[in-house]
């Protein structure tokens, strides 16, 4: 044996059945020591992608491969793997018989990383979890002081930055330059509808005053709850500092 995987001489037992042109690889796995059949063993054929896994009585199956050498790994929790290869022969099934041994599982340190999530941010949290939209958190933000927010969101995906007549920047989407709806600590600030007032310009929040951002370019990733007609060109949400 060496390496990680002990290579094994397995006895190879040729039963001739009519599968399309193709070959099959059964057996049964038992217990080194004990003889006993063992469920739960993955038989695997990683060059194809193929796996079967024992059942109560130990038995697997792997149909549909192609004539040839082909290798396998034979793996369980608790047992050393083996690694096999085997020749397979076009309408033929080989059956095998294979023993695992016994091996004591070896549990790397227990490490706990724990996060510190501003109290207030959960919802943020939540929503970064989803994968959908674009975030920056607390620890992106205390880096950036120096910067103005505006000159944060100009290297956001589906953002650009307009100045509106009094020189102040606004939010607009990338896609239809129209003003982006902005919520402030889950209210909305801002929803862009006829008649309603102007955007708030983003500078009026310094880097320093926010712990996180969420920005959605479309309504097709604006979540439901910050949704409705004003997330047609997107949503920015402001979470101020809290700690």
């Amino acid at each position: 044996m060496s390496g990680r995987f002990g290579l094994w001489t397995v006895v190879l037992l040729l039963q001739p059945v009519g599968l399309s042109a193709q070959a099959a690889l059964t057996g049964i796995v038992r217990e080194d020591s004990s003889k006993t059949p063992v469920a739960g063993v993955e038989v695997v054929i990683q060059a194809l992608n193929k796996k079967s896994t024992t059942d109560s009585a130990g038995r697997f199956a792997l149909g549909g491969l192609a004539h040839g050498t082909h290798s396998v790994v034979v793996r369980a929790i608790g047992y050393r793997p083996i690694a096999l290869r085997a020749y397979l022969v076009t309408n033929d099934t080989l059956e095998v018989e294979l023993k695992i041994t016994r091996a004591p599982v070896v549990l790397p340190p227990l490490e706990v990383t724990a996060t510190a999530i501003p109290r207030g941010l959960e919802t943020f949290e939540e929503r970064r979890t989803s994968g959908i939209g674009q975030f920056i958190d607390w620890t992106s933000l205390r880096r950036q002081e120096h910067r103005r927010t505006s000159d944060l969101f100009r290297e956001i995906s589906g953002v650009r930055v307009r100045y509106n007549r009094f020189g102040q920047p606004i939010l607009v989407s990338s896609r239809g330059d129209c003003p982006m709806q902005v919520f402030l600590d889950g209210l909305a600030i801002f929803k862009p509808a006829a008649g309603s007032a102007s955007p708030p310009s983003i500078d009026l929040w310094s880097i320093a005053d926010l712990d996180a951002i969420e920005v959605y370019r479309g309504p097709a990733e604006t979540p439901m709850q910050l949704g409705g007609t004003g997330g047609n060109c997107g949503t920015v949400v402001l979470w101020t500092r809290r700690h």
